[in-house]
C-alpha cells in the first residue's frame, strides 16, 4: 500500500504544479508576457509582447515606409550573394547571418555585401523615424500575429 499511497502522492503534487504554471502562463499572456521555451537549456523565459493595437499607425506607416526602401536592396544583397556562392544563400540578416555553410574563399565577400546591406538598412530605419530595435520588435510581432501582419501589408499597398 505504501507504494500506492506514494504514487498518489506524487500525482497530487505533479498535478498542484500543473496547474500553478498553467495559471502563471495564462495570466502572464493575458497581460502581454509570453512564456517561451528553450531547448538549448531547457529553461522557461518570458518576454514583454508589443500587442498589434500597441503599435501605432503612424508608428506602422513608418514601419511600412522603411520596408519599401530596404526590400530592393535586400533583393539586390541576395543575389549578389547568390551569384557569388553559385547557390540559395543562408537567410541574410543583420547580425545573426551564418556563413559556416558558405566556402571560405567567399566569406569575405559575403560579410561585406551583408554588412553594407545592414549599414543602409539602419539608415534607412533610421531615416523613417524608427530605431533597430524597434522595427525588429515590430518584424518580430507580425511573425507571431496574423493581424498585424495584415495591418502591415495593408499600410504597404496604400504606400504604394
Amino acid at each position: 500500500m505504501s507504494i500506492i499511497e506514494y504514487n498518489l502522492s506524487m500525482l497530487k503534487k505533479n498535478l498542484k504544479r500543473s496547474a500553478i504554471v498553467g495559471l502563471l502562463t495564462v495570466m502572464g499572456i493575458c497581460s502581454g508576457i509570453i512564456p517561451e521555451v528553450s531547448r538549448e537549456t531547457f529553461s522557461l523565459n518570458y518576454s514583454i509582447s508589443a500587442n498589434a493595437q500597441s503599435i501605432s499607425d503612424n508608428e506602422l506607416e513608418k514601419y511600412a515606409r522603411a520596408v519599401l526602401k530596404i526590400e530592393p536592396f535586400r533583393k539586390k544583397a541576395y543575389q549578389q550573394v547568390a551569384s557569388l556562392i553559385g547557390k540559395r544563400p543562408p537567410e541574410i540578416s543583420c547580425g545573426s547571418t551564418n556563413y559556416n555553410s558558405i566556402d571560405p574563399k567567399f566569406r569575405g565577400q559575403v560579410q561585406r555585401i551583408v554588412s553594407n546591406f545592414c549599414q543602409k538598412s539602419q539608415s534607412i530605419i533610421q531615416s523613417a523615424g524608427l530605431n533597430a530595435r524597434r522595427f525588429n520588435q515590430i518584424t518580430n510581432q507580425a511573425n507571431r500575429d496574423p493581424q498585424l501582419k495584415r495591418r502591415i501589408q495593408n499600410a504597404i499597398n496604400s504606400l504604394r
